[in-house]
């Protein structure tokens, strides 16, 4: 091998371990690479925001609750009575009505509820005595904790009598009720009770009669 090819082939080996050397300084060098497996630290996580439920407005109170159990039912009849021996009483259909409203003329209330078998014989008999005899008048009284069940009976049946809501039996406590439903209490225009009739009726006029036989003494 001549002088002149062995210098060129001594050339190229030292330029090829300049290369090597540059480029492993540059892979070894300090600067820190990307971490693609990298998690979120774990004081990250917990400064995170937490939410809580937003207020709704809707007010949790009993007077509330009262009157989303009792919804407005303006195809339901309002109520003449409202106050039955010195007691007020919510109407069913009709929550937002409050004034008091006592008795005037001979009252006829029939209590009720929606579980009683014999009430759903007795109720469109009801409403058809009231229908027949504007001198007096005449209002139920549901007997239950469940003004929603009462209504439900009342469209079931086609019914319209404007009712009364007793939840705690206060009318019974007042003025001295038997522990049996279905049952009628009659009024004179005075409010003064007259009598307590538990019927079966067969018609609006047997419920008439004993009415009147009732207010006659």
């Amino acid at each position: 091998m001549n002088t002149t090819v062995r210098a060129s082939i001594i050339g190229m080996a030292l330029v090829a371990a300049i290369l090597v050397t540059v480029t492993f300084t540059k892979l070894t060098s300090n600067e820190p690479a990307e971490d693609l497996t990298a998690q979120p630290a774990a004081s990250a996580v917990a400064a995170a925001p937490t939410t809580t439920p937003a207020d709704t407005g809707e007010d949790s109170s009993t007077t509330a609750f009262t009157e989303r159990a009792n919804p407005f039912r303006p195809d339901f009849p309002e109520c003449p009575v409202t106050t039955i021996a010195g007691i007020q009483f919510p109407c069913l259909g009709h929550p937002d009505k409050t004034a008091k409203l006592p008795i005037q003329q001979p009252t006829v209330v029939a209590v009720w509820a929606y579980w009683c078998k014999p009430c759903v014989k007795e109720l469109p008999l009801l409403a058809e005595f009231a229908a027949n005899h504007p001198e007096y008048q005449v209002i139920g009284m549901h007997a239950d904790q469940t003004p929603q069940a009462g209504a439900d009976l009342l469209d079931e049946l086609g019914v319209r009598l404007p009712s009364l809501l007793d939840s705690r039996g206060d009318l019974a406590k007042a003025v001295g009720l038997p522990n049996v439903i279905p049952l009628l209490v009659v009024f004179d225009a005075n409010g003064n009770k007259v009598a307590t009739l538990t019927l079966s009726p067969n018609s609006a006029d047997d419920i008439a009669t004993a009415v009147a036989g009732a207010l006659q003494g």
